[in-house]
């Protein structure tokens, strides 16, 4: 379906075919890529990719081209502008499948669970193809083809649970759920070819996106299965919560008895130490003397500065962190000496600091070289050449909105 060069990488020889609109398919193929896999976006009219239309944008002008959200999860791909829902769209799409290692698709072949039938039969067809169905519900029980958006989907998960008695529920303050099961298709893809290098054979994998954010909810799945009662969300009351301080806000976590005595000296209050009422994790542990602490420590904690008292509680071994704003936590020096940024001179809009990737290689060569996210169809003649498609054929494909 596409070049033949080796190309950089651990996953250089991998060819990945991305048929999605959301970001969890995005996503997904932005970190295959990132390990050098050579994915082609299909993207169409009929779909267009939500990270587009999502910006940001500079100077607040939406332009599909220019998309803040694009530009990070398209980079490294190439793109291809191919309608799959006609009939020379889905004979062309089994042609690039027959070069292709991995097909990620999130409703392009159809809603769950009326795409199940597609998936078999690429399967069938092209028994060395791993077909990656993202779906919020799966392709089949009671809630497939359920349509869901980031709110849903963490509400279903479980990732809205209530707080302390009294709280609301409180959404995350950014998106993570799509995210999350992009993080969780790209694994899944690499399990797949895994296994094809032993049995030779690809397989349809399936990534439910609300399954896989309740798979990570661990702490209340398992006291649910232990002990059938809900749990609470936790940093709203001792022993983690966060508390106003005099410039900011302040997290405290308190986990051993080291740690306690601890902050009892950071308090100035070392009597508190020995007291029989809070002598041990388990006399804490009690809910009213949990209140009790947490009453204690937001009272002398509302008039600390914020950055002092985060590190004199560094240097006592207290656990205590700023909550910073996320500009504060990107321009921290931490990820600069990592090397986490990719800065890059882009053509249509001018130096970028991207995000990096999740994972990190001592030896640096498991990833491929940085490339900027295509046009719109950027790459859709010389991937159809690739595929076999003549040059000559293009004019009329374009004319009957197959591509363009």
């Amino acid at each position: 379906m596409g070049t033949s060069e080796a190309r950089p990488g651990a996953l250089g020889d991998v060819r990945v075919l991305e048929l999605t609109c959301g970001v969890a398919g995005a996503y997904c193929g932005r970190l295959l890529a990132s390990l050098g896999a050579d994915v082609v976006k299909l993207e169409s009219r009929r779909r267009p990719d939500v990270t587009r239309v999502a910006g940001p944008f500079p100077g607040d002008v939406p332009d599909p081209e220019r998309s803040g959200s694009h530009r990070y999860l398209h980079a490294q791909k190439r793109s291809v502008a191919l309608d799959v829902a006609t009939p020379t769209g889905a004979a062309l799409l089994d042609r690039l499948a027959a070069g292709a290692d991995v097909l990620i698709d999130d409703g392009a072949l159809g809603a769950p669970p009326e795409a199940a039938p597609r998936y078999r039969a690429l399967a069938e067809v092209h028994p060395h193809l791993v077909v990656l169905a993202l779906s919020p519900y799966g392709i089949e029980g009671p809630k497939a083809g359920w349509a869901s958006t980031e709110l849903t989907e963490l509400a279903a998960g479980g990732w809205l649970q209530a707080g302390a008695p009294g709280l609301p529920p409180l959404m995350p303050g950014t998106p993570m759920a799509h995210h999350a099961a992009g993080a969780m298709a790209a694994s899944a893809a690499l399990l797949a070819l895994a296994a094809r290098r032993r049995t030779g054979r690809g397989q349809v994998a399936e990534v439910r996106m609300n399954e896989a954010l309740l798979s990570m909810l661990t702490c209340p799945t398992t006291l649910y299965a232990m002990a059938g009662v809900d749990g609470y969300r936790a940093g709203d009351s001792y022993p983690y919560a966060i508390h106003r301080c005099a410039d900011g806000y302040l997290g405290v976590s308190i986990l051993t008895q080291a740690q306690w005595v601890g902050l009892c000296e950071l308090m100035g209050r070392p009597e508190l130490a020995t007291d029989p009422r809070y002598a041990g994790g388990v006399e804490r542990a009690n809910p009213a003397v949990a209140a009790e602490l947490h009453a204690m420590i937001a009272t002398w904690i509302a008039d600390e500065p914020a950055a002092a008292t985060f590190e004199r509680g560094q240097a006592m071994r207290v656990p205590i962190a700023l909550v910073p704003s996320p500009t504060e936590v990107l321009a921290s020096p931490q990820y600069a000496a990592r090397g986490w940024w990719t800065d890059v001179d882009d053509a249509a809009l001018g130096p970028l600091r991207l995000p990096g990737p999740p994972w990190w290689s001592a030896s640096g060569d498991a990833f491929a070289p940085f490339a900027p996210a295509p046009a719109t169809g950027a790459h859709t003649a010389d991937v159809l050449a690739a595929a076999g498609v003549d040059a000559a054929a293009l004019p009329t494909l374009a004319r009957t909105g197959t591509v363009w």
